[in-house]
């Protein structure tokens, strides 16, 4: 249980037992005995084939009025026991050596580490570009697992930061405004033989899949996991 920049937490699970999963996939979490359950995608690289983790992470972003964010927020929740079920989902699937265009609003970067993590390992070509998108610069979370995963793969990552919401008069000097504003020919990408992972809200996402359709992205090599939150009809 850590809490980091942007109201998210940072939450690490040791497991009962180890659970074997795919990257982008995401579980159903709940504290031990509660009826309030909420989905959240594993940030982790997988574990080899024929391995198993022991324990797990999530990021947790603090949505007001939320019932499980707001819980876990009261208070260091470490050393409370927690119900898993999963995993579920398809996120990841496609061509390993395939280059990948990445982009993760807010806590959709969770599954975007897992996803760029198991295709360095798998690949010994395919390069990844990571937008992603908060608020403002004190919104800026995870520094210390994007930085890890930079240094880990030398040229064959590159992550443009974008803000929506930074005050004009700051120091901030990276690009400014919806994630879609950061997509374009400027990044240098072939469109039309790139993959897409896209994570981050209902709105996000569908904003950013017309986009990259526009810009040539073939619609089967785009893969979408969309957030919607509790009580959303």
């Amino acid at each position: 249980w850590l809490k980091l920049p942007g109201e998210v937490i940072d939450l690490r699970l040791k497991l009962d037992a180890p659970v074997q999963f795919n990257a982008g996939q995401y579980c159903t979490i709940a504290e031990s005995g509660s009826f309030t359950r909420r989905s959240y995608s594993y940030y982790d690289v997988p574990p080899e084939d024929g391995e198993t983790a022991n324990e797990v992470g999530f990021l947790v972003k603090r949505l007001p009025g939320g019932k499980f964010s707001e819980w876990l927020f009261e208070q260091d929740r470490s050393g409370t026991k927690f119900w898993l079920e999963g995993p579920f989902g398809i996120m990841g699937v496609d061509d390993l050596d395939r280059d990948g265009l990445c982009v993760a609003g807010g806590t959709g970067l969770a599954p975007i580490l897992s996803i760029v993590g198991d295709r360095l390992k798998k690949s010994a070509k395919a390069k990844f570009t990571i937008v992603f998108g908060v608020r403002t610069a004190r919104d800026v979370f995870a520094n210390e697992r994007l930085n890890e995963l930079l240094a880990s793969a030398g040229d064959r990552v590159r992550l443009v930061t974008i803000l929506s919401h930074e005050p004009e008069n700051s120091e901030w000097t990276g690009p400014r405004g919806l994630v879609t504003a950061a997509l374009g020919p400027e990044l240098g990408i072939d469109f039309k033989e790139t993959a897409a992972f896209i994570c981050g809200n209902l709105g996000m996402v569908e904003a950013v899949e017309k986009v990259l359709m526009s810009l040539g992205v073939l619609p089967d090599r785009i893969h979408a996991d969309k957030f919607v939150p509790s009580g959303t009809p």
